[in-house]
């Protein structure tokens, strides 16, 4: 049975690294809302991007997937204004504009041709509305903060969906499930001209802390908590950004749409069977993880997914590849694209004592090689080491 999203008043329930920093995070973008709308919001909305640690593209086909939510997210703080306007803003304002409409009107109206930065959240707020059959919204104030990166392959858009599907249901004192919510966000995205297949948004809305999901679409839509096998030592995930853009609602006519129709053609339908074995085999090892070298099958599974991504479905791309070879080669049990591909990110499986050491690899191989110009800064934001995180939830 699906349950209600939960209220957390503990920033702890929520993250288990960097609390502190999360904290400062939260506190700043409280005092950013009452400098922007005079006074506090009522709630901030949390919704978490995700990894996908095997089952690519093969969600849009009815097949499960194995991603878990991340640490990065999407926070949006809300206040109910009393008027007829929903006004939309970002911390990030110079990039983001702010944005105003009638909550009973123009929200509505999405222009797919248009790459604008508020479509995401009318395709949450008509979401839910169109689900409820109705259009009567009362009006609210918004300011956004995300931490995924766009174009990233963890999912940006999903969490801001999903963030502000839990912002307007509690505004207008809706009350949807977990899975019905899931559903409405995977539905909504096909108004900024996205065929999802519901994986994004069922990892960030039903994410657990310490668990990855085995996500089900059929004969109903169901997410299983699975852990991953206690070895010595733990095991540990790292994610690098190839830091190549590739934005789904742009590039899907000739990448991730395309894709979606091509698998009914048998070169693309073998990719998404084998797939869909090697998903199916991961859960399997986890479950039951007996035998030796438990990490290096998983590991396999997940190399053997990268050279089906890049020779079969074709979604990978020169820098994903190399990525992928450096971390193996600096001691990876299994490298991997994930998400859409053409870009974005790349996932590892390390020994949690082979952290740093992946990371150095990738740190100076790649990154100071390719892009030599970046900040401490921004290389901790495109390198990063993550585990099973919290879904969305309300923080009040």
């Amino acid at each position: 049975m699906s349950l209600p999203v939960p209220t957390v008043k503990d920033l702890s329930s929520i993250y288990s690294i960097n609390v502190d920093g999360q904290a400062k995070r939260y506190a700043r973008l409280t005092e950013s809302f009452e400098k922007t709308y005079g006074s506090k919001p009522d709630f901030i909305a949390r919704a978490p991007g995700r990894v996908n640690i095997i089952g690519e593209h093969i969600d849009y086909c009815g097949f499960p997937v194995f991603p878990m939510a991340i640490a990065p997210d999407t926070l949006i703080a809300a206040r109910a204004s009393g008027t007829s306007r929903v006004r939309v803003a970002n911390i990030n304002s110079e990039k983001y504009p702010a944005r105003d409409f009638s909550a009973t009107g123009d929200v509505f109206d999405i222009d797919s041709r248009v790459h604008e930065w508020s479509n995401y959240f009318k395709c949450g707020y008509r979401g839910v509305f169109d689900y409820l059959g109705r259009k009567d919204g009362k009006g609210f104030d918004v300011l956004l903060d995300g931490t995924v990166p766009a174009g990233s392959g963890l999912s940006s858009s999903a969490a801001f969906v999903c963030a502000t599907e839990l912002a307007v249901q509690r505004i207008n004192n809706v009350d949807l499930t977990q899975s019905e919510l899931a559903s409405i966000a995977a539905g909504a995205e096909c108004h900024v001209g996205v065929n999802s297949g519901g994986m994004d948004q069922t990892a960030s809305i039903m994410g657990q802390q310490g668990s990855a999901l085995f996500i089900e679409f059929h004969p109903r839509l169901r997410a299983t908590p699975v852990k991953f096998p206690e070895t010595s030592p733990p095991l540990a995930f790292i994610i690098a950004n190839t830091l190549v853009v590739s934005d789904k609602h742009v590039t899907a006519p000739v990448c991730y749409n395309l894709r979606v129709v091509e698998t009914r053609i048998l070169n693309r339908a073998l990719h998404v069977f084998s797939e869909t074995l090697r998903v199916v085999q991961f859960r399997q090892i986890c479950e039951h993880p007996s035998g030796d070298n438990v990490a290096v099958r998983l590991g396999a599974l997940m190399n053997q997914s990268q050279d089906s991504c890049r020779d079969t479905f074709e979604c990978s791309c020169a820098e994903l590849d190399e990525l992928c070879t450096i971390a193996r080669g600096a001691g990876a049990f299994g490298s991997r694209l994930t998400g859409a591909g053409w870009g974005g990110c790349s996932v590892h499986m390390v020994a949690a004592d082979k952290v740093e050491q992946v990371k150095s690899a990738l740190a100076e191989q790649y990154y100071a090689k390719r892009y030599p110009q970046l900040t401490r800064e921004q290389l901790d934001d495109a390198l990063f080491a993550t585990a099973p995180g919290c879904g969305a939830c309300y923080y009040v």
